[in-house]
């Protein structure tokens, strides 16, 4: 292993990598230092995420089952991103999302038919258009699938915890 040496000489104060340098040397190595430091922390929008909150929409999937035959049901949500989640009976799910434009959502509905070992499955999709900041709601009472406005989902909810 081969060791720097600095040779100090008259008027050279700091050695850098073997080399010496006088003070005024290194002061103009420390404020280039300094600048670009300043120029890039200040500039950090432009390498990084930028100050503004990320801004999403939401989509509220609400399962509420009026009729009883369809809350034996196995009700499986399959969200634009592929993840399933089990959709049960009177339940909320809030999904995120990030882009804006259409996001499919699927619904499959699986049903075991009293005293048979049959089942029914029957799917249906919906495609809802979101923008940054909206908030959507999506219905679905066992056998079907629509979107709804806020207020008709509040009377819905009141409906379902009845």
């Amino acid at each position: 292993m081969r060791m720097i040496e600095c040779r100090w000489q008259a008027g050279f104060q700091f050695c850098i990598f073997g080399k010496a340098i006088n003070t005024n040397q290194m002061k103009s190595l420390l404020s280039c230092i300094l600048s670009l430091f300043a120029v890039l922390s200040l500039n950090s929008s432009i390498f990084g995420q930028n100050d503004k909150e990320i801004s999403i929409a939401i989509i509220n999937i609400i399962r509420c089952d009026t009729l009883p035959e369809t809350t034996a049901c196995r009700s499986t949500l399959t969200l634009p991103d592929k993840r399933e989640i089990a959709l049960t009976a009177n339940n909320q799910v809030k999904y995120p999302v990030y882009t804006e434009g259409a996001n499919a959502l699927k619904i499959t509905n699986s049903c075991s038919a009293p005293k048979s070992n049959s089942t029914a499955t029957e799917s249906m999709q919906i495609t809802v258009n979101t923008k940054h900041g909206g908030e959507y709601y999506l219905l679905f009472n066992g056998s079907t699938l629509r979107e709804v406005t806020k207020e008709n989902m509040i009377r819905y909810l009141k409906k379902c915890n009845k």
